[in-house]
């Protein structure tokens, strides 16, 4: 995430959290739900 703060960051993370998108387990985070998080940041691939 280059050019967002680091408050920015973390609120994202956190909400990704809540909407199940990812899991945070130590320092790693495992994507759940690729497709709604592609969708989330408006990705097309």
């Amino acid at each position: 995430m280059i050019g967002v703060t680091q408050e920015t960051s973390i609120r994202l993370v956190s909400e990704f959290r809540q909407e199940k998108l990812i899991e945070v387990v130590g320092r790693n985070i495992k994507i759940l739900d690729v497709d709604r998080l592609l969708d989330v940041a408006n990705i097309d691939i």
